[in-house]
């Protein structure tokens, strides 16, 4: 890509900083104008103009430019920019070429002196009066489990299905095959196979036997571990997703191979890996499933520091007793907990392919044994939340009583003579004054009926 500038700057590294972009209309579609400044040495205050065309009906051209505006999102360290002017000012090493007596970037990385000068703070900051935020339900990718456009994480000890139950959910979103008899969008998939990536062909396979769904042309992608913390191999795996269609779910199978040569303990280093999943995130709209193992000590939370539990929306465990596998949610930030699900790890024999001995080859495919019970127990907890009619009149007396009351309390006496008024029978008023304490509704104390 030639970029143009008033003086052709010698071949070599240079230090620059961007110093204005503008997105110009184009025949050829939208086209993104990157203003790199020269800081320092003989060329300082010379500036090279990146021109990429973001929308360029040309998918070579289109590639191209998308690769090098990831790039240079990489050099600067701005993963998720929402607007140009958030690149500004900020130090970066770009490699000058020259073609045809005009310069070309060839490549863009990190300044040393990028420590030294943190980028300066360019998003405009939008306040939203909070009535006027638009409230919506759920967005299911697998009903009651994931929701789409959030970080999830499900952690256990080796050994107890967690990469199964990874695959049957991708798989599931991938076909769209019902998940509990609830229905599933299907969408692309892309998994990173840190470990067991040997068999997954054999695990996938055994997915398709066991549950009669062909995986033949359905969009699930899988990848080698990427140390996604590393922003080089981030904008590697961004430059491949964006080969094809913005993926529905992304696994990273394991946190421990896609962490890189990072502490798991310490927060600064979490934080890294968690801003990456977040900049995949927000980047595709998709849902991040990561999976990880229990703590060495505690087996009872995730591996590492704190602060991925603190960014998870959802987390569930994985783990095996006498009764079988387990998946308990231990967090789900903005929705119902699910109870827990009873699992079940089927072992599948695979056609046509036997071993060396000439034996059959097996895997294994995740079963759930628990029914999705939830509407019918929705529809408990409504009928039992109702009201009688005789409990509805006896509170709305109580009320009015404690209203009119010396320190808002009512007499039971009266509370008595007024639901007789009514027409509530003496067993009944017993009986009613019973639930609406029980319901926590009102307290009786002694002689006196009070709020609850």
């Amino acid at each position: 890509m030639v970029a143009e500038q008033t003086t052709v700057i010698p071949p070599g590294y240079h230090e620059a900083k961007i110093v204005a972009s503008q997105m110009n209309d184009t025949t050829d579609g939208n086209r993104l104008d990157l203003n790199f400044e020269i800081v320092g040495g003989a060329h300082d205050g010379c500036t090279v103009t990146k021109q990429l065309h973001l929308n360029s009906r040309n998918a070579n051209t289109l590639w191209r430019d998308r690769h090098d505006l990831a790039r240079i999102c990489a050099a600067v360290g701005i993963m998720a920019p929402h607007d140009s002017s958030e690149l500004h000012n900020i130090p970066v090493l770009i490699e000058v070429g020259v073609n045809k007596r005009r310069n070309t970037i060839l490549s863009y990385g990190r300044s040393p002196s990028a420590k030294n000068n943190p980028p300066s703070k360019q998003r405009r900051l939008t306040l939203t009066r909070a009535d006027r935020i638009e409230m919506r339900p759920p967005d299911w990718l697998l009903r009651g489990m994931l929701e789409r456009d959030t970080l999830a994480l499900v952690f256990g000890d080796p050994g107890t299905g967690k990469s199964f139950l990874a695959i049957d959910w991708a798989a599931r979103v991938a076909t769209g095959t019902p998940w509990r008899g609830q229905a599933v969008k299907a969408g692309p998939v892309v998994y990173l196979a840190g470990e067991g990536r040997q068999g997954f062909g054999r695990r996938t396979r055994a997915w398709e036997q066991h549950h009669g769904v062909s995986l033949a042309e359905a969009p699930l992608y899988v990848g080698p571990a990427v140390a996604i913390a590393d922003p080089t191999e981030l904008v590697d795996l961004i430059d491949a997703i964006d080969e094809g269609e913005a993926p529905a779910l992304i696994v990273l199978d394991t946190l421990a191979r896609c962490f890189g040569g990072g502490d798991e303990n310490s927060t600064q280093d979490m934080s890294k890996f968690v801003s990456a999943c977040d900049a995949l995130r927000r980047r595709y709209g998709c849902t991040i499933l990561v999976i990880h193992h229990t703590g060495h000590a505690d087996k009872s939370r995730a591996r590492g520091a704190i602060a991925l539990k603190a960014a998870l929306d959802a987390e569930y465990r994985l783990s095996d007793n006498d009764a079988g596998l387990i998946l308990t949610a231990t967090k789900m930030k903005d929705a119902e907990t699910p109870t827990p699900l009873s699992l079940e790890m089927v072992s599948v024999e695979l056609p046509d392919l036997v071993d060396d001995y000439g034996n059959p080859v097996t895997s294994a495919a995740v079963e759930v044994t628990d029914a999705d019970t939830g509407a019918l127990e929705s529809q408990a907890r409504t009928v039992a939340t109702r009201r009688s009619k005789w409990q509805r009149i006896g509170l709305e007396i109580a009320r009015r009583l404690m209203a009119i009351g010396d320190d808002g309390q009512a007499s039971v006496k009266d509370w008595h003579t007024e639901c007789n008024a009514a027409g509530m029978r003496q067993s009944t008023r017993y009986d009613v004054l019973a639930k609406l304490q029980e319901r926590g509704d009102l307290v009786v104390d002694s002689e006196s009926i009070v709020p609850p």
